[in-house]
């Protein structure tokens, strides 16, 4: 009788308690920080006998690149780059060959450095695809499309898709910047969106928009200066596939 199935999870590092899912076969947890975790689960039957061990599955989750060894060892290794470069250039001035020299040299590494920071932009932008929901979309909505034309490489705007039982959610969502900076932005608003519905399981677009300003204000709450804005603008509509209301 697998309908009466009943599940208990607990992830260590997390949780404290043992958390009810009811008969849910699926759990999604958002923004967990770096660190070792081991996720546990229980079961019974549908007369209420549960399992005495738990099956447990064990996952580790990095640091971002930001904050590795290797960035910092980078960063300062840039730093020392830039004095050196300075002070190179500032003694090619007495002689015109030299400094001319220097020039060119300087030249060749702007151009190497903009191709690293390109190609870093362009694996962003790879990232940043790879969350929109073209394939899903095809699926839940036949005979769609999305014209999505960022300005720059990587966008401050993204559209979204989630279907909760018979209600189809879908946005489409414009952030404040544009470029690097509107993406980072982006990112927050996807993942509001899914933790609102998820995790607060939310169907309500005025509640899951609530929501998701509160993400919002939650992740730049700790800037403090008047000049940083950061929001953006969203449309969101939820479609009941049964009543088509």
């Amino acid at each position: 009788y697998p309908e009466g199935v009943r599940y208990q999870t607990k992830l260590v590092g997390l949780d404290k308690d043992w958390v009810e899912r009811e008969d849910k076969r699926f759990v999604i947890y958002g923004n967990l920080k770096p660190g070792e975790y081991t996720f546990l689960l229980k079961s019974c039957n549908n007369e209420g006998v549960w399992n005495k061990e738990p099956v447990q599955f064990s996952f580790v989750i990095h640091p971002p690149f930001w904050q590795t060894w290797w960035f910092y060892s980078i960063c300062i290794g840039i730093v020392i780059a830039g004095i050196y470069s300075y002070i190179k250039i500032r003694n090619a001035n007495i002689e015109i060959t030299h400094k001319n020299k220097e020039i060119t040299q300087k030249n060749h590494e702007i151009e190497e450095k903009n191709n690293e920071i390109m190609d870093s932009i362009n694996y962003a932008k790879r990232i940043q695809d790879s969350i929109l929901p073209d394939s899903k979309m095809q699926y839940l909505i036949p005979n769609s499309f999305v014209l999505f034309q960022p300005k720059d490489v990587v966008s401050g705007d993204f559209y979204w898709l989630k279907r909760v039982e018979e209600e189809l959610l879908f946005a489409a969502v414009d952030c404040t910047g544009h470029g690097v900076p509107g993406a980072f932005v982006s990112m927050v608003g996807f993942s509001g969106l899914n933790r609102a519905v998820t995790e607060y399981s939310l169907t309500q677009p005025n509640q899951i928009l609530e929501k998701l300003s509160e993400f919002v204000v939650e992740s730049f709450a700790k800037h403090q200066s008047k000049s940083i804005n950061d929001g953006m603008d969203a449309s969101l509509c939820s479609l009941n596939r049964v009543t088509n209301v």
